[in-house]
């Protein structure tokens, strides 16, 4: 059994009070080993014939609805349509979960009918997977932000009733407040509302105050960790009950070891050290790079071992500034030209070998909805050192 039937079926359920709570656990499910496939569905980055399977230890177990059993929902195919704006988007957070999911959904669920509600991109058109049919609008001649606003709040809603959907589900934080079916949202991290840089200005501050009403409103928050759903919880005012974790899984692409001569060709492409502290991601303020490099001047200076470099990878900020450091900038100032090595950008194809030839994995950051990059360094064998500080 897989484990879309409990969030997005809670989410239909909330419409029929006679049903209310009968197609999910209360309990937090968790999927266990090395299936930890994540994401909503438990489908996200899942390979093989096989499904994951389910860890309920502590939790308060329902039976499910027959008619989820049976892949109905008041005597039809259960339809889902999905928010897409951010599908094909692999540069983003949002969109690699979006991909990720839309790669295994028909696979996991193959009895709910599953519709991607995409705007109309001619220069970048998105292929759903099979199993998953698209559905087209254009966009209205707006400034972008009021395209992204226009599209979710009026023309996401407004297809999913024409549809004549169960459930909608809007993969990143951005439910409408129109909601003429059951909405589940995702939201990953409260990021824009609990940390002050983020918060941008007036405009921006509104949207994340619609967005947090719009979660309150919807049947279902599914979210990727406890630290984010207890975040839900407490700042967004949401039900508890109405909080689904999913967490996120590595690419089980990445489960094979590296061989020599991949590892070999990575160390070579990026001009890698011998031994080397890994630091892989953002620059923007909450990532702590300059902390990092505070912190590696303070172990060479207290007898670290000088021929283990800092590779720092990632693409760089355009410009010094308070919300981005310049981490170039920092490491002149440090005395670090020598030690500190920037990689630049790293194709995804690269990164679990860049994982693997790390000493240890760097990653201070100060607030994470789940912190991906942790999970994929302890994938490949790497040690790794974190954080545990929360909005600081």
């Amino acid at each position: 059994m897989v484990c879309a039937p409990w969030s997005i079926g809670c989410a239909a359920n909330k419409r029929s009070p006679e049903h209310d709570g009968a197609l999910y656990w209360p309990g937090r499910v968790t999927l266990s080993g090395a299936h930890l496939a994540g994401h909503i569905f438990c489908a996200s980055r899942h390979s093989g014939p096989g499904l994951p399977q389910l860890s309920t230890a502590g939790a308060h177990r329902k039976q499910p609805h027959p008619a989820y059993t049976a892949g109905r929902v008041t005597g039809r195919a259960m339809h889902v349509a999905i928010n897409g704006w951010f599908a094909g988007q692999s540069a983003t957070g949002s969109g690699q979960y979006l991909d990720h999911l839309l790669g295994h959904l028909p696979q996991q669920a193959p009895e709910v009918r599953w519709s991607l509600l995409l705007p109309a991109r001619p220069l970048a058109p998105v292929a759903p997977p099979d199993g998953v049919q698209s559905v087209l609008t254009v966009l209205p001649r707006l400034p972008k932000n009021l395209a992204k606003l226009w599209w979710e709040q009026v023309a996401v809603p407004r297809l999913a009733r024409r549809l004549h959907a169960d459930v909608l589900w809007v993969p990143y934080w951005a439910a409408p407040l129109w909601q003429p079916v059951a909405v589940a949202v995702t939201v990953h991290d409260l990021i824009p509302a609990l940390l002050p840089a983020y918060r941008g200005g007036w405009l921006q501050r509104r949207y994340t105050d619609l967005v947090s009403y719009t979660a309150r409103r919807s049947a279902a928050v599914i979210t990727v960790s406890e630290a984010s759903a207890r975040d839900i919880v407490k700042h967004l005012r949401v039900a508890a009950e109405q909080v689904f974790v999913v967490r996120h899984g590595p690419n089980q692409a990445n489960t094979p070891w590296p061989d020599e001569s991949t590892l070999a060709a990575v160390r070579q492409r990026h001009q890698l050290p011998d031994r080397f502290f890994l630091y892989l991601g953002g620059f923007d303020v909450r990532k702590n790079v300059p902390g990092t490099l505070a912190a590696y001047r303070r172990y060479l200076d207290r007898g670290g071992d000088p021929a283990v470099h800092l590779v720092i990878a990632g693409r760089l900020p355009e410009n010094d500034s308070a919300f981005a450091p310049d981490p170039q900038k920092i490491a002149v100032d440090l005395g670090l030209t020598r030690q500190v090595h920037f990689c630049g950008w790293v194709d995804e194809a690269d990164k679990h070998a860049l994982y693997a030839l790390s000493t240890a994995f760097i990653f201070p950051s100060r607030y994470e909805g789940f912190g991906m990059m942790v999970l994929e360094a302890m994938q490949a064998g790497t040690p790794v050192v974190t954080s545990t500080d929360t909005h600081g």
